[in-house]
C-alpha cells in the first residue's frame, strides 16, 4: 500500500494500481482489518483519476459495504462522509443525477455526526459539489445558492482555497452562461488570487480554464484584444501542461520498463537461487547415497570377514579334531 501511494502522488496511477491490487489481494488471505477499507478506497481514487468511473463506483460501495459490516476506527466518521461523497461524485460523472443526489445527502448526514471543527470543512466539500450538480442540471439559482455557501466556508483560513477556485470557476461559468456582468471581473481576479497560493500541479487546469471563461466573456463584449490576452494566456498554460504530461509519461514508460527489466532481474536471480539450492539439495542427496552405501559396504565387509574367520576356525577345529581321531587310531 505504502508503494502505491508513493507512485499515486508521483502520478503514476497505472503503478500505484499495480501495487494497490497486490495490496488487495494479500488483504483477502488475512482477517478482516481497516487495512482493506483502505485499500478499496485508494483503489477506487486510481480508478477515478484515469476517468474509469464505473469501476472507480464499484470500489467505492465495495468500500461503503465494508464500513457498514464491520466498522472503521476512524474518529467522527469521517470516511464514511468521504466516500459517501466520492460515491455522488462518480454517479455524476455516469450522469445518473439522482443518485448522485442521494449519495450527497447522505454524505451531509455523516458529515453532521463529525468533530463540529471538521464539520465546516466537510459541508463545504459537499456544498461545492452539490452547486455544481445543480449546475450540470442547468439549475442555476440553487446552483449559485451553493457554490456561495463553499466559498464562504473554505475562504476561511487554513481551508482548503483549490476548492474555492473550483467553485469560483463553476460560478463564473453560469455568470458567463447568464450574461451577467454582476461583479464578473472581481469574481475573476479572486478566482486567479486563491488559484496563485495553490501548490498543488492540477490546479493550472482551473488556472487555465478561468483564462478561457474571460477570453470567452470579452469576445462576448467584443474586446477582442483582450479577449486574444486571455486566450494566449490559456493555450500557453495548456501547453505547458501538456509539454509537462508529454514528459511525464515518456519518464513513467522509461520508469516502467526498467521496473519490468529489474523485476525480469530478480525473478531471474530468484529462478537461478532455487535451482542452486535443488542443485546443492540433489548433492546432498547423493553425497547421503554414497555414504549410505558405503556404509553398507563396510558393515558387509565386516561380517564377510567376520564368515572367513568363523569358517577359517572351524577347518582349524575341524582339522584338530581329524588329527586326533587319526592318532587315536594309530594308538591302537
Amino acid at each position: 500500500v505504502e508503494i502505491g501511494d508513493i507512485y499515486f502522488r508521483l502520478g503514476k496511477k497505472r503503478l500505484a494500481n499495480d501495487y494497490y491490487m497486490q495490496a488487495l489481494e494479500v488483504s483477502d488471505n488475512v482477517d478482516y482489518t481497516s487495512s482493506k477499507v483502505v485499500i478499496n478506497d485508494k483503489l477506487a481514487a486510481v480508478f477515478y483519476h484515469q476517468t474509469h468511473y464505473e469501476q472507480a463506483l464499484r470500489y467505492y460501495l465495495s468500500t461503503l459495504q465494508l464500513i457498514k459490516i464491520h466498522g472503521y476506527p476512524e474518529e467522527h466518521n469521517s470516511k464514511e462522509m468521504q466516500v459517501y461523497n466520492n460515491i455522488a461524485l462518480c454517479y455524476v460523472k455516469l450522469e445518473r443525477f439522482d443518485s448522485a443526489f442521494f449519495y450527497y445527502d447522505s454524505s451531509l448526514e455523516a458529515s453532521r455526526k463529525m468533530n463540529p471543527a471538521m464539520q465546516d470543512v466537510a459541508q463545504g466539500v459537499i456544498m461545492g459539489n452539490l452547486g455544481h450538480l445543480y449546475q450540470v442540471k442547468g439549475d442555476y439559482n440553487q446552483a449559485i445558492k451553493y457554490l456561495k455557501k463553499n466559498i464562504a466556508i473554505n475562504s476561511k483560513p487554513a481551508t482548503d482555497n483549490a476548492d474555492v477556485v473550483t467553485s469560483y470557476t463553476y460560478l463564473l461559468e453560469i455568470y458567463n452562461e447568464l450574461d451577467s456582468t454582476k461583479n464578473f471581473k472581481q469574481i475573476f481576479d479572486t478566482a486567479i488570487h486563491f488559484s496563485l497560493s495553490v501548490k498543488r500541479n492540477s490546479i493550472n487546469l482551473w488556472r487555465a480554464r478561468l483564462y478561457g471563461i474571460m477570453a470567452d466573456r470579452l469576445y462576448k463584449q467584443n474586446n477582442f484584444n483582450d479577449a486574444l490576452r486571455y486566450r494566449t494566456m490559456q493555450m500557453n498554460l495548456k501547453d505547458s501542461m501538456e509539454r509537462v504530461d508529454r514528459i511525464e509519461d515518456i519518464q513513467d514508460q522509461v520508469f516502467y520498463r526498467q521496473l519490468q527489466q529489474q523485476t525480469k532481474k530478480v525473478e531471474q536471480l530468484e529462478k537461478d537461487n532455487r535451482m542452486q539450492q535443488a542443485r546443492v539439495q540433489t548433492y546432498l542427496a547423493l553425497a547421503m547415497l554414497v555414504i549410505i552405501l558405503l556404509v553398507v559396504a563396510i558393515i558387509g565387509l565386516n561380517g564377510y570377514r567376520k564368515n572367513l574367520k568363523r569358517e577359517k576356525d572351524l577347518n582349524v577345529k575341524i582339522a584338530s579334531q581329524n588329527e586326533q581321531i587319526t592318532l587315536n587310531k594309530v594308538e591302537l
